[in-house]
């Protein structure tokens, strides 16, 4: 029995051994991964062990290499484990951390120890997300509540507060993260929720305020010598850019709401180049991404937008340093109530038609490939200042990018465009926009043809830092086809006026430094034209040659010929020129000079000597010289039966105008050469010459007057009253022998009135029968 006892002993005495042996040997299996994990000299204060936990008081590691600096510090941890599974597998269950504190210090940037690494690559396969699971301390590890401090040069800095739940299955992590960048201003704290799993499949959550700002999900391959990813991802963007104001620069838009979704698949080597040009030649990826946006109240510059809506559909693809973008029909981008001081729009859409295929090389100097560009701009409801609008159809565009060198051809259409100025709407055109830019300058042509009337406007610019130049042509248009427009757009356009057929030819340019500081010039040809005003007024073979310049400084200046083939007023003028010259200086001040003008009429001309005036406010006094006026032209146009005469004449006439009314006032009018006048009296003249015997007499000396000399003297007053004090002096030769005859008559009526009947030589008569009945 004894012996038996001996026997046993060792028994208990061993069980008490490994008892006593447990926390030595857990805390050797401590020390072991820390040391694997290259801690250096860890601290670990442990207390007596239970049977299958022990504690650990306090906890402190550090460990320094690669240009960092890493410390570790716990304390109340925990350690379960079962003795059995302790023993045997050298397995601990569980450790719990209520507390620890992580702080990393970098002595410079990941990217500048990059670039200074002799390592050409890292091999990815030494530290694969498996081992997170594979060589964890124990089966469970919670961390009730771990900061981090991380610290870099040229980075923010980064400090992490929250939780760890690690199994051989899976990682739960929340953790709220500060980051203060290097402005000093730290940004709004969020939170990131983290999960893992042994399977690689990860998801990943930030949020602030309880307002998600992004979500990851996807899963991991890191099995060969290849890894790859597939992700999937969802950015609140109003969220996001509201939290990240202090880390990156003020976006001109401020996000109202959006969202980016996006999907990303990505394969790279499990031994990954350290140099950038290889590891962009060893990356290759496929992503698609959905963007829609909505933008609050913008300002940019003097454009006022209330709100701006994009939406957008990409595709890329990089493979071998090369990056292939495709943005997708239908994407556009639509703003709100955009205004300047200028110009207003409700609404201004731009939207592509057909895919966008950019593509370039990262690794080399080849010049970014932009395939055709080919959108569709919307505008409604133009208006521009003091209440004009301009009307379009949708605008086609077609932009062809080159980047070596940088320039682009573009061409811009538009089947309908129409303005309105002052209330009144121009004609609609169809634009078409041709040109080519180049960061310097930019060239192109403009092509404008309207239906009603048919006209076609060409033009060439150019456009500089220094100067801006624009060449138009207007094709010849039918005058008759322009006069509804002109009636709609000059408001006195009198209803009796009428252009009954005729050409129109205009070309000008507008040239310096600037568009606002150009002048402008214009070359107006009007050829073969006919107007009509009533009954009153005819021109016919109009032609005229006018030019117009407009500066900068609101100075003009036009000269000009305006030449007819004939003018009927009641009289015929035949073959008028009028050549004039207008300024007008920044002040307001006008002046109109004309050339000395002829008046073909009544046989001969009057001629007027060359005439400076104010055109808006005139006041002028000349005379006019008539030269070779057939006084059988002059008697013709009074249609008076029996009135007939011929000579020559010629004389002044003093002409004032002021304050719009006209006064000749002692004109002189004689003949030059002997002529005769024969006068048939009416019936009536006749009857009345029965009963008196001087205007028989008058009569009779008038039947064949043969005139040795007529005067006239000519006095017109602002009114239309005329005065004519004429001189008749010549003999008839089959009255009372020849005898000599000295006849004065005065005529006293009014002109306008007398113009408008055309019956001067009634007046006449009647003159002559009351003055001889005196």
């Amino acid at each position: 029995m004894r012996k038996l006892l001996w026997l046993l002993l060792p028994i208990p005495l061993l069980i008490i051994a490994l008892y006593t042996a447990l926390p030595y040997v857990a805390r050797s299996l401590i020390e072991q991964w820390l040391t694997d994990q290259g801690f250096t000299a860890p601290r670990i204060e442990l207390t007596h062990p239970g049977w299958d936990r022990l504690e650990i008081p306090s906890l402190a590691l550090k460990q320094s290499g690669n240009e960092r600096q890493i410390q570790v510090n716990a304390r109340n941890v925990t350690i379960l484990f079962d003795p059995r599974r302790l023993i045997l597998a050298q397995e601990i269950s569980e450790i719990r951390i209520p507390q620890m504190q992580i702080g990393i210090t970098a002595e410079r940037s990941i990217e500048a120890r990059l670039e200074t690494s002799a390592a050409k690559d890292f091999d990815l396969n030494r530290v694969p997300p498996s081992l997170l699971f594979q060589y964890a301390p124990s089966r469970r590890l919670v961390i009730g509540e771990v900061a981090i401090d991380y610290q870099a040069p040229e980075q923010p800095a980064i400090k992490a507060r929250g939780n760890i739940d690690l199994t051989r299955q899976q990682l739960l992590s929340r953790v709220r993260v500060d980051i203060t960048p290097q402005s000093g201003t730290a940004l709004d704290p969020v939170y990131l929720d983290a999960n893992f799993s042994a399977r690689q499949q990860l998801a990943l959550a930030l949020s602030r305020d309880n307002l998600m700002l992004t979500q990851i999900t996807g899963d991991i391959r890191t099995q060969g010598p290849e890894w790859s990813a597939h992700l999937r991802s969802e950015l609140e963007l109003h969220s996001l850019f509201a939290w990240m104001q202090g880390l990156v620069p003020l976006l001109p838009v401020p996000i109202k709401e959006g969202r980016l979704g996006s999907t990303l698949d990505i394969r790279w080597p499990s031994r990954l180049p350290l140099d950038n040009a290889r590891l962009l030649e060893a990356l290759s990826a496929e992503a698609t991404a959905t963007l829609h946006a909505q933008g609050g109240p913008t300002r940019i510059d003097e454009t006022r937008v209330d709100s701006i809506d994009l939406q957008l559909s990409a595709k890329a693809i990089v493979a071998a340093a090369n990056v292939q973008l495709s943005i997708q029909p239908q994407s556009r981008i639509q703003a709100l109530n955009a205004r300047t001081d200028d110009w207003a729009t409700e609404s201004l859409k731009l939207q592509l038609e057909q895919a966008v295929n950019v593509e370039t090389a990262l690794s080399s100097d080849t010049p970014l490939s932009v395939s055709p560009i080919r959108l569709t701009l919307s505008p409604e409801k133009i208006t521009l200042s003091e209440g004009d609008s301009i009307s379009l159809s949708p605008v086609a565009a077609d932009i062809r990018l080159s980047t070596a060198p940088l320039s682009a051809d573009f061409q811009m259409s538009s089947k309908a465009a129409s303005l309105v100025l002052s209330g009144k709407e121009l004609p609609s055109a169809a634009v078409l926009l041709r040109g080519n830019w180049q960061p310097d300058r930019a060239t192109g042509s403009l092509q404008l043809n309207t239906r009603a009337p048919e006209a076609s406007l060409s033009a060439n610019w150019q456009l500089s830092d220094k100067q801006v130049r624009a060449d138009w042509r207007m094709a010849p248009v039918s005058l008759s086809s322009l006069q509804p427009t002109l009636k709609r757009w000059i408001t006195q356009w009198p209803d009796d006026l009428n252009i009954l057929k005729g050409e129109l030819k205009l070309s000008g340019q507008l040239s310096g430094p600037s568009p606002g500081a150009a002048t402008t010039s214009t070359d107006i040809a009007l050829r073969s034209a006919h107007l009509a005003y009533g009954t009153q007024l005819e021109a016919e073979g109009l032609d005229a040659d006018l030019a117009l310049s407009v500066s900068q400084n609101a100075k003009i200046r036009s000269t000009g010929v305006l030449h007819a083939d004939q003018i009927r007023t009641g009289i015929d003028i035949l073959d008028t020129r009028i050549a004039y010259r207008f300024t007008q200086t920044e002040a307001g001040r006008a002046t109109l000079a004309l050339e000395p003008i002829d008046l073909n009429l009544l046989g001969g001309r009057i001629r007027l000597p060359a005439l400076e005036l104010n055109p808006f406010a005139p006041s002028f006094q000349t005379t006019a010289s008539l030269e070779q006026i057939q006084l059988s032209e002059a008697l013709s146009l009074y249609q008076q039966p029996g009135l007939t005469g011929e000579t020559s004449l010629e004389g002044d006439l003093p002409i004032t105008f002021n304050n719009g009314e006209l006064e000749i006032s002692g004109g002189q009018i004689s003949s030059n050469a002997p002529g005769w006048i024969r006068y048939q009296p009416s019936a009536e003249l006749e009857a009345a010459a029965q009963a008196n015997t001087g205007l028989q007499l008058a009569l009779s000396a008038l039947s064949n007057l043969q005139l040795d000399q007529l005067d006239l003297r000519v006095n017109y007053a602002p009114n239309g009253d005329l005065e004519l004090n004429s001189r008749l002096r010549g003999q008839n030769p089959d009255w009372q022998q020849g005898r000599p005859i000295d006849l004065s008559l005065n005529i006293e009526e009014n002109l306008l009135q007398l113009l408008r009947s055309l019956q001067i030589s009634q007046r006449i008569g009647e003159s002559l029968q009351k003055q001889l009945k005196r």
